[in-house]
């Protein structure tokens, strides 16, 4: 799409993974569908790319043996328009995002992926990381580390003490111009995989930059994540 300055206007694809099976919650359930404040924890992390203007899609990418159970128990009573499509997953999270960019509209100038079990995400914090990842190309949001980093050896014994200035423990959702994403998982070993897709961008050389975010976007991994989650939306209740 052109604007009325010549220049083409920014279509923002978001890419949500919701295709691991959660084990360390040693719950019967994916983590996805676990209730928080009433409704299933992907629902509420949905709702917060819904309802941020400068979404113009979702693809979801979930485990390949729930994608109906997504569409049945969760996008359709959630009444989500942006939702396009809900893609089977991989093996690993990078299978995963390969899923996604491949379904993403022709039209997306601008990828964003998420974690799907991060659903404290709030808009104030989607404001930052789209408007740095659209003016600079590639953002993430993180947070400074403020514990004691040390490094050990495969028995525990500890090695040396990291500085911890300069360090940040990275969060999503990470937005990055859709060709440089694209470009830099073209680059990676077909066997490589990576936690993060700053990780990818990197390796590929492109420079990524980082924007402060709070420690409330927490990813749920286990049963007192949970805990802490209802906690939080408590507190940002009253």
């Amino acid at each position: 799409m052109i604007g009325q300055s010549g220049e083409r206007e920014s279509f923002l694809s978001i890419i949500i993974v919701a295709a691991g099976t959660g084990s360390r919650m040693k719950a019967a359930e994916h983590k996805q569908f676990l209730q928080l404040d009433g409704k299933p924890v992907l629902d509420i992390t949905i709702r917060a790319f819904e309802q941020h203007p400068m979404v113009r899609e979702i693809i979801l990418v979930s485990h390949r043996t729930e994608v109906l159970r997504v569409m049945e128990e969760i996008i359709k009573p959630g009444g989500f328009k942006k939702v396009k499509k809900v893609v089977p997953g991989g093996t690993t999270r990078t299978d995963s995002v390969k899923a996604g960019l491949q379904v993403i509209s022709g039209e997306a100038t601008h990828v964003a992926v998420h974690d799907g079990a991060r659903p404290l995400i709030t808009q104030a914090m989607l404001d930052n990381v789209f408007k740095k990842g659209i003016v600079t190309g590639a953002a993430i949001l993180a947070t400074k580390v403020t514990d004691t980093i040390k490094e050990t050896d495969e028995k525990g014994r500890v090695i040396t003490t990291i500085p911890r200035s300069g360090l940040w423990a990275v969060q999503t959702p990470q937005v990055f111009v859709r060709e440089w994403l694209e470009a830099a998982y073209e680059k990676l070993d077909s066997d490589a995989s990576a936690t993060d897709d700053a990780a990818v961008l990197e390796a590929a050389g492109y420079t990524v930059y980082t924007v402060e975010c709070s420690k409330e976007n927490m990813k749920i991994t286990v049963p007192l994540d949970l805990a802490q989650a209802e906690m939080i939306l408590e507190s940002r209740r009253q």
